[in-house]
């Protein structure tokens, strides 16, 4: 096993990097409070973007669950983030509910790093530490 640990200013570079032309409705990803990531989602060009922030929850079975905060009504979040298309994954990759985002980071790992398998994330002194661990061919 091996463990990757990223600064949450690099978690950003990442996302920015992984979400820049896969969505049209996310226009902007930056760092704040040293923990929280802000999104600016964009609905349409007759309503004002929504800015959301994201706070890392939990981890479990390949799924990382990230608080939301918003002014906006969370139906509304919902309906946007659920609806969301992402280049070549699945819809169920990313979903929204009770004010909590799940993202299947094993299936979008999958997509990229096949060979590659996340057992845990942790959150330690604002940074994430992946641990990770070669997939067997055994499968």
């Amino acid at each position: 096993m091996a463990e990757l640990t990223m600064s949450m200013s690099e978690v950003v570079v990442v996302l920015r990097t992984t979400l820049s032309g896969a969505s049209d409705k996310l226009k902007e990803v930056e760092l704040v409070d040293k923990n929280k990531i802000k999104l600016l989602i964009s609905v349409s060009k007759l309503f004002p973007d929504i800015p959301v922030s994201l706070a890392y929850h939990s981890f479990n079975k390949g799924i990382i669950k990230f608080e939301v905060y918003t002014n906006y009504p969370t139906k509304v979040i919902q309906a946007i983030v659920n609806n969301i298309n992402f280049e070549g994954l699945d819809k169920s990759t990313l979903s929204l509910d009770n004010n909590l985002l799940s993202v299947n980071i094993k299936e979008i790992m999958l997509t990229s790093i096949g060979w590659l398998d996340i057992k845990d994330v942790k959150m330690r002194n604002n940074q994430l530490t992946f641990i990770l661990t070669p997939i067997s061919n055994k499968r």
